[in-house]
């Protein structure tokens, strides 16, 4: 089966950045098995008005939506229990979309953690997410 047929690998080289933290998204892949996301981050991440005392925000994750704000799945996250550092280079892999998708918003979010870097759960047991809109970035999808 030819898995290059239906790709569409997009260089945006596009920065998006927000107080001391920014992301340039290097590589977005779209193929009918998978969505690959490849970007580079610098700084250290925003934390929000909830991750202060006891609370901090982790590093840096990315969720992606189609334009119409359909999420694909995560294959695998990594969740840190560490302090994060400031330097990143992602290479994530994601579920592909049902079909090419006309733009896509990448959204970075932040898990509040614990003093001992274990995440604060909801009630659910999900790990909090914290949304930075400031950081948001939509790529349009050219074929």
């Amino acid at each position: 089966k030819n898995l290059a047929k239906g790709s569409v690998v997009l260089h945006p080289d596009q920065t998006q950045s927000s107080g001391g933290f920014s992301y340039t998204v290097k590589q977005l892949e779209l193929t009918p098995v998978t969505t690959r996301l490849v970007l580079d981050s610098k700084g250290s991440v925003p934390a929000t008005s909830e991750q202060t005392g006891d609370l901090s925000p982790s590093k840096m994750y990315y969720d992606i939506v189609d334009q119409d704000g359909n999420p694909v799945q995560q294959n695998l996250i990594g969740y840190f229990n560490s302090k994060p550092g400031t330097e990143y280079h992602e290479d994530e892999a994601y579920k592909p979309f049902d079909k090419t998708p006309t733009s896509i918003t990448i959204k970075p979010y932040t898990l509040t953690v614990k003093k001992d870097w274990t995440n604060v759960s909801d009630s659910k047991g999900e790990p909090v997410k914290t949304y930075h809109k400031d950081l948001e970035m939509t790529i349009p999808v050219v074929q």
